[in-house]
């Protein structure tokens, strides 16, 4: 479990690599469970990336399937 301090960077990218969602994201670090919503009823079916990452280091890669 990560210990998350300031804002943390999202990007949603693409297999093609292009950039289709950034976005970002201050915790509250008062409440255990926090939600982030990215809106991906627009997007296309397929598999998408999203990674997150702060100041200093990244933080992780989900891989995302959409199928509409």
């Amino acid at each position: 479990m990560y210990q998350l301090n300031g804002k943390i960077e999202i990007e949603m990218n693409s297999t093609t690599g292009e950039s289709v969602f950034t976005g970002s994201y201050e915790p509250n670090t008062r409440q255990a469970n926090q939600e982030f919503e990215i809106p991906i009823s627009s997007y296309q079916s397929g598999t998408y990336l999203i990674r997150f990452s702060n100041q200093t280091q990244e933080l992780g890669i989900v891989r995302l399937f959409i199928k509409n």
